[in-house]
């Protein structure tokens, strides 16, 4: 069993398939299975310990966190289809649902919920709807004006966004994420540049410029010193 752990080299897809090589009903595959079971049980634990961490963090950090309101369920369905609508990409599609199931997005959220109102922070999901297309910096989608849309969105590659209106360039994921906390600011009616600061940061505008918003941890008033007259 010791040599069939280091086959795995902590790869579950290696788990399985060694597994799957065991004669049904030997003691070998029952020993397996053993491992196997063993090994996920820790990947889960991991997995939470680390989420938790980073749930914790960004709740300690920041006292408006905004989020996606995805609907996970939706996102990982199967494209199997029927037998008289098969599917198609039903390959990829396997694969990017276990990608997004890893993620744990739902998990992620439950987890902020709490912790950032212990914190005395405030949570808000957004619709994601675009996030990923619309210029951060001018705040407009091609399709927007029938003028511009014609044009292509900005999303140029997976890991680029540029605004075939305005020229502005950045991450894509960076540009998606000034998208998300914009609309978040809109869904409030709160004092945002108190809310959007980091714990010794400053919120991130537009266009990447540097706000100038007040950090939640102040330096205490310095005392007068007794005796002496106040300054006016």
């Amino acid at each position: 069993m010791l040599a069939a752990a280091r086959q795995w080299k902590g790869r579950p897809q290696g788990q399985a398939a060694i597994l799957a090589g065991k004669k049904k009903g030997s003691r070998n595959r029952a020993k397996a299975r053993q491992a196997l079971a063993r090994f996920e049980a820790r990947l889960r634990r991991r997995r939470q310990d680390g989420l938790h961490k980073a749930t914790a963090v960004i709740a300690r950090s920041y006292r408006l966190v905004v989020v996606e309101d995805l609907k996970v369920r939706n996102m990982t369905a199967s494209a199997a289809g029927t037998v008289e609508e098969p599917g198609v990409n039903v390959k990829a599609k396997a694969g990017l649902n276990r990608a997004m199931l890893d993620v744990a997005p739902g998990t992620v959220r439950r987890m902020l919920e709490y912790k950032v109102k212990r914190h005395g922070g405030k949570l808000v999901a957004v619709d994601p709807r675009s996030t990923s297309q619309t210029c951060s910096c001018c705040g407009r989608h091609p399709k927007d004006a029938p003028e511009t849309a014609h044009l292509p969105h900005g999303r140029v590659s997976r890991e680029r966004f540029v605004c075939p209106l305005c020229s502005f360039a950045s991450d894509a994921d960076l540009n998606a994420a000034r998208n998300i906390l914009a609309r978040g600011k809109l869904a409030i009616n709160d004092n945002v540049d108190d809310l959007v600061v980091t714990a010794g940061g400053s919120p991130v505008e537009a266009c990447g410029a540097l706000g100038t918003g007040r950090a939640m941890q102040q330096e205490p008033k310095k005392r007068q010193p007794s005796g002496l007259p106040k300054a006016a």
